[in-house]
């Protein structure tokens, strides 16, 4: 249809986001499931468009972005670094961001399996494979008419999975020197996602008051999703126990706060 998508996972360390967006070969997460209905779609020679489907995965490690389908001279400092530019007609965009043109499912899900074995990923007390970053595995759908009439006609789609990092207390985490510093990355950027939120869902963008996109790299990414043009569904995780009652409350209040936001969707 030309409209752009998000959907997020949020919530503590250790309750489930990487297993919910990203899953495993045994148990597949929102991108699994989200491409094989896209395949099946597609697939059907009635169809009156044609189909062209890339994808493309990165990480937000320590305020740096990676490209984590990327050769390794590309991934490392050595590379070329991926950079935050602003585009007329598609806002906020990834330069440099490789993607691959795919046409099966299983290839789909070797990237996602690729890119998710280069995650920066750490052991704590809470998780012993906590994730140490944001991942974001992104979609880009193109149409194309059939008819010749109309074959000159492209309509193109962003459909962005979101594996949000946990934010930890260091007291609970145990986390110390490198993992610590991850940690303050990790509850700053969520920080400044939780200020966005706050930010629009009292009414702010909408009449041109000053929203803090650009205080991390988090919210400059996800801007076209938050108050912009995108159908966006957050997941909330949580974890079960009395010892995670203020997490599970701090994350029920983000997600309340995030359902007051209004995105402006349009077809691309």
């Amino acid at each position: 249809e030309g409209i752009n998508g998000t959907v997020f996972a949020y919530g503590q360390t250790g309750s489930g986001k990487t297993h919910t967006i990203l899953g495993s070969k045994q148990n597949p997460g929102c991108v699994s499931m989200a491409v094989s209905d896209m395949f099946s779609f597609i697939d059907d020679p009635e169809l009156p468009c044609k189909y062209t489907i890339k994808v493309g995965m990165l990480e937000i490690y320590n305020e740096e972005l990676k490209d984590l389908l990327a050769p390794p001279e590309h991934r490392l400092h050595t590379g070329t670094r991926l950079q935050l530019k602003e585009d007329s007609e598609w806002g906020v965009v990834v330069s440099g961001l490789q993607e691959e043109k795919v046409s099966s499912v299983d290839r789909v899900r070797a990237l996602l399996e690729k890119g998710s074995s280069r995650r920066q990923v750490g052991n704590t007390k809470l998780n012993e494979n906590s994730s140490r970053s944001h991942t974001i595995f992104r979609i880009v759908i193109e149409s194309r008419q059939k008819d010749p009439q109309h074959a000159g006609t492209v309509v193109m789609s962003t459909l962005s999975f979101v594996d949000l990092a946990g934010s930890e207390r260091l007291s609970k985490s145990g986390a110390e020197g490198s993992r610590a510093v991850e940690s303050a990355q990790i509850n700053l950027s969520l920080l400044a996602l939780g200020n966005v939120i706050a930010k629009l869902a009292d009414g702010g963008g909408a009449n041109g008051e000053f929203v803090p996109y650009r205080n991390s790299k988090l919210t400059r990414i996800l801007q076209p999703s938050l108050g912009g043009n995108a159908r966006t569904a957050i997941v909330a995780t949580v974890r079960p126990g009395v010892q995670w009652a203020e997490e599970t409350t701090h994350t029920l209040r983000f997600a309340s706060r995030a359902t007051r936001v209004t995105n402006r969707v349009q077809v691309n």
